[in-house]
């Protein structure tokens, strides 16, 4: 259902953060976001099942993947966040 709003995103940077192993999001399960996603878009897959929002370690890795890319981007400076 979600990839048929992602086209109405066109012109926004969009980063997807994907588990190797993620049993709830599986690679066939994400291709579809991917391709139904307009540039510019990225990914990165991490090692590893479904993010977990109540591990500080899972957050921490995904706060520091996600301002590494805004700051690729030059989106936003970040580097004083999470360090």
């Amino acid at each position: 259902e979600m990839e048929t709003y992602l086209p109405n995103i066109s012109g926004t940077p969009i980063h997807f953060i994907n588990g190797t192993k993620d049993p709830l999001v599986p690679p066939e399960a994400y291709l579809p976001l991917w391709d139904n996603s307009p540039d510019p878009k990225s990914e990165t897959w991490v090692e590893g099942g479904h993010f977990n929002p109540g591990n500080p370690e899972d957050m921490l890795r995904t706060g520091k993947l996600m301002y590494a890319w805004a700051d690729a981007q030059e989106l936003r400076s970040c580097k004083t966040v999470v360090q």
